[in-house]
């Protein structure tokens, strides 16, 4: 399985997280792939939870698609809309519960440095979720989400956003449930000119939520989310997202030079989170040359 990508790289990853980049590329991404979750009802023999959520996606217009047969080529041109409506009802209502259960790992993350117990951070944010319990009425075509995920991801290396944004809709559609493919899917939605970065914190936190136990390891997912709040003003949500991704990852030159390359594309709107992240990393000492950005120094042009 392919993983998401950080909202400041500016090429698609290798499979191979620790394969370090080549000169030419200045941005990468320090995952490894994660495997998706298994996403199913929570069971009735449990009297102390809730009954998961039923939530029904919008069919696509036409006749139905048979989970029996491949997607035909008129199906297949009605999965971007599938997709959007997909985006409209089902990621807002998602993405809400999401952020309520991840309220507690972004308060935790805050904690200082010599207080912060990561196990216990990482253990945080392996508990069950109430978003993850959501299950789907719909077919699912996990082989058809695949291919166009790859798609997408070879637009996107050829500079085609628009194309892998289409692209990776149309895979969001056929297979909602994998992870790689909404946080990828967010990605995208950064990447956009102009951004979209309510849209892209939204899937975050869905991609975040239907990860399930995997999201203690999905650091870019968290890293899309806090561009994507400092980007619509949730800067509190943004700053704890970034000390979120430092803890878990335990790489703090990663973490340091991710926000840096956040602040570079997309200026102001992340001077207080890279603020804190630098503050943090030079408390701890543990970046020395982890460098204030040269025009951030300088102020406002």
């Amino acid at each position: 399985m392919t993983p998401p990508v950080s909202v400041a790289q500016a090429v698609v990853p290798s499979a191979e997280a620790a394969t370090p980049p080549a000169p030419s590329q200045p941005l990468s991404s320090a995952l490894r792939p994660v495997p998706p979750p298994e996403v199913a009802p929570t069971s009735a023999s449990t009297p102390s939870e809730s009954p998961p959520a039923l939530i029904q996606l919008p069919a696509p217009s036409g006749a139905p698609i048979d989970s029996r047969t491949a997607l035909s080529a008129d199906a297949d041109s009605d999965l971007a809309d599938r997709g959007r409506r997909i985006l409209a009802v089902t990621v807002p209502r998602l993405a809400e519960q999401a952020q309520a259960d991840a309220s507690e790992a972004l308060i935790m993350a805050t904690t200082p440095e010599p207080q912060l117990n990561r196990q216990s951070l990482i253990d945080t944010t392996r508990a069950s979720w109430r978003s993850e319990r959501v299950y789907y009425v719909a077919t699912d075509t996990p082989a058809r989400a695949r291919d166009l995920h790859d798609q997408a991801r070879r637009a996107f290396a050829s500079d085609r956003k628009a194309d892998a944004l289409d692209l990776e809709l149309r895979a969001f559609a056929a297979n909602p449930r994998n992870p790689d493919v909404a946080g990828f899917l967010a990605f995208l939605y950064l990447a956009q000119k102009p951004a979209q970065p309510e849209t892209a914190r939204q899937l975050a936190l869905y991609a975040l939520a239907i990860s399930g136990a995997q999201r203690s390891a999905r650091f870019d997912d968290w890293n899309t989310f806090a561009v994507a709040s400092a980007l619509t003003g949730r800067d509190l949500d943004a700053r704890r997202a970034f000390m979120v991704e430092l803890a878990l990852s335990g790489d703090a030159e990663r973490t340091c030079h991710a926000a840096r390359r956040a602040y570079d594309v997309f200026g102001e709107p992340l001077r207080d989170s890279l603020e804190m992240v630098l503050y943090r990393l030079r408390s701890s000492r543990n970046v020395a040359a982890c460098a204030w950005p040269t025009r951030m120094a300088a102020g406002p042009q």
